[in-house]
């Protein structure tokens, strides 16, 4: 797994970085963009043509939480969610806080979707998909939902 992070301090500067992330080999879907006002991230990232960091990146429990966390605290935890740690985080919400664009390029290359430095990405319980059990072959609790 990788990340790799640029600052950019305007809209123009944030296209260069994130044609630069795919010189280097990275995919669209694989470029995420974040400042302080989500507007203006939705803006970037309808114009960069990459993502902003949603629900499947911060996991369930993270994202319900973020409805209750202060501006700061919120951003912070969207980035640590992309596989940077606590004190990256911080330092790079407060570039946030000065009108910055992070132009953020992670990929979960082993395809395991768990951050190694950080522990599981989506904290939430996987259930097994309806009907997995009512196979009725063999087992005894065939009847189960």
């Amino acid at each position: 797994m990788e990340t790799k992070v640029r600052l950019a301090s305007n809209e123009e500067q944030a296209l260069r970085e994130v044609k630069n992330l795919q010189a280097e080999g990275y995919n669209l879907d694989e470029i995420y963009v974040l400042t302080h006002d989500s507007d203006r991230t939705e803006g970037v990232a309808e114009m960069t043509n990459t993502n902003e960091i949603g629900v499947s990146e911060e996991g369930f429990m993270n994202a319900v939480a973020n409805l209750f966390r202060s501006k700061g605290d919120e951003l912070r935890a969207k980035i640590e969610s992309l596989g940077l740690s606590e004190s990256e985080a911080n330092t790079y919400e407060k570039e946030l806080d000065k009108g910055k664009i992070l132009v953020i390029a992670y990929t979960d290359r082993d395809g395991d979707n768990y951050n190694h430095n950080k522990g599981p990405l989506d904290e939430e319980t996987t259930l097994p998909p309806t009907g997995i059990y009512m196979s009725g072959r063999d087992n005894q609790n065939s009847n189960l939902f």
